[in-house]
């Protein structure tokens, strides 16, 4: 505040006579305002601190209005991008953030796995900004592709993601140099303490164990129910 204004302004002085003697000083006058949020001094209606704070919720909420469009920059196959923000979870997987640092999807097929991890992938996706869908028998396939000189790189967007939602663990070929490369991934994503969602139609007893003690230090979710992609008909009913 300009050091003679609260003179100036003591003195009654009327607002063109007020105006006149500011405009004979140099130094700007700054007119106070207090944080309409948490109170604090500012030149605004909201301090520099919430006014940063407003932008970002309205950026993340911005972000997730178009989910479909940021399931399909994710990789997520079209089939599962009519997942929605609003699709229900569990209470305890809803606020996943990351911590700890997996959730495992484990149940027979057709339960429902991976739309219920495409949901988390999109939802904490963008919140953070970036996210990665692959399932493994696509990342060895890559992989080798990337052996043989073609360039993918995709072994290292797994990686390195925000978030990374590897399916179908367990239904890629069995061998040694695919439990490597798989191995790779999970273990440079656990040290690394990288949200990583995984889904396999496999209990973590039929999982490598050097993985399945990884996966176990998250969170882990077992589905149950029959194949909902099977149309069951009643044996009375004509077909």
């Amino acid at each position: 505040m300009h050091r003679h204004l609260p003179f100036l302004l003591a003195s009654g002085l009327a607002s063109h006579e007020l105006d006149a003697r500011l405009d004979q000083h140099s130094e700007p006058v700054l007119i106070k305002h207090w944080c309409s949020n948490c109170g604090a001094e500012a030149t605004s209606e909201l301090c520099f601190a919430c006014e940063g704070r407003e932008l970002q919720d309205d950026e993340r909420r911005t972000r997730v209005v178009d989910f479909a469009s940021w399931l399909g920059v994710f990789g997520v196959p079209s089939r599962y991008r009519s997942v929605g923000a609003d699709w229900l979870l569990p209470p305890n997987i809803r606020d996943w953030r990351g911590d700890p640092w997996s959730l495992t999807v484990l149940g027979p097929t057709g339960t429902g796995k991976t739309s219920l991890a495409v949901a988390v992938l999109g939802r904490l996706g963008a919140y953070l900004g970036d996210g990665f869908f692959i399932s493994t028998p696509e990342l060895i396939r890559a992989v080798v592709a990337e052996i043989r000189g073609r360039r993918s790189r995709v072994s290292e967007r797994a990686i390195e993601a925000e978030v990374l939602l590897l399916d179908d663990l367990g239904s890629e070929r069995s061998g040694e140099f695919s439990l490597s490369e798989i191995s790779s991934v999970i273990c440079a994503r656990y040290d690394r303490i990288k949200p990583t969602i995984v889904t396999s139609n496999l209990d973590l007893d039929g999982i490598e164990p050097r993985l399945a003690s990884r996966l176990a230090s998250g969170v882990v979710l077992r589905l149950q129910g029959r194949d909902r992609r099977i149309k069951h008909v009643d044996r009375n009913e004509t077909v």
